[in-house]
């Protein structure tokens, strides 16, 4: 076997290029340069330099993966898929979780109450909305379940408050879309046979449109039927 000489480095921005035998090899980031404690006339063996491609590769994901990290409030699922189109190899990134973890730069916890917190409060999205949505990112049920049922009350009251919210929002369009429904109605039968709808009915039928509307929205149809029951409609 030839022997293996690093015979030459020279550093480039951040990192170091790497020569053996007189020939370039690599450029290695600084982290594995340390790791390894490399110099010129340098002689390593195969197994070595294997171990130093090898540590520079994950150093290099884990490098982007902190970066990452650090910009925003993350998931495991989000640092898959970020390393993923990376063309990182499963095992690195399972790896990499697991450090990213032990350096707080990865919290479900904490992650699903900023979540929620932003979600309800700015977007005004539902509880089951949410939940939804932290399930697709793959975090823990168990998490996300036990974070609603500590902060349920907390968070109906919100729910309820979005619920209104949206119930004025949509009144007025709902009040004009019963409208020009009966009209058209009473255009195409005879003026003898005008149906004069009572209050009683048109509130039952706004209140069913609202209904409708509300659980598309996919907010709790408990809260829904509190808040239509208690709201005073002027028609």
């Amino acid at each position: 076997m030839n022997e293996l000489v690093i015979t030459k480095i020279e550093k480039y921005k951040n990192n170091f290029k790497i020569f053996i035998n007189e020939k370039f090899y690599k450029t290695i980031i600084y982290d594995t340069f340390i790791k390894f404690d490399l110099y010129e006339e340098a002689i390593i063996s195969e197994d070595i330099l294997n171990k130093i491609i090898e540590f520079d590769n994950i150093a290099r994901f884990k490098n982007l993966a902190i970066n990452y990290a650090k910009k925003r409030f993350v998931t495991k699922s989000d640092i898959y898929n970020y390393l993923t189109k990376k063309n990182c190899d499963k095992k690195i990134i399972d790896l990499i979780i697991n450090n990213l973890v032990d350096m707080n730069l990865i919290d479900d916890k904490k992650y699903i109450e900023v979540y929620f917190n932003d979600k309800i409060s700015i977007n005004r999205y539902s509880i089951y909305k949410i939940k939804s949505n932290l399930i697709l990112k793959k975090i823990n049920k168990d998490l996300i379940e036990d974070y609603i049922f500590n902060n349920q009350d907390e968070l109906n009251k919100i729910e309820t408050e979005n619920i209104k919210y949206f119930l004025e929002k949509k009144l007025d369009s709902i009040i004009k879309k019963i409208n020009n429904k009966r009209n058209k109605m009473n255009e195409i039968i005879e003026n003898d046979d005008f149906i004069d709808y009572d209050e009683y009915e048109i509130r039952n039928e706004l209140k069913m449109e609202l209904k409708n509307y509300l659980k598309s929205r996919y907010f709790n149809y408990e809260l829904i039927n509190l808040v239509l029951d208690d709201y005073s409609y002027d028609i």
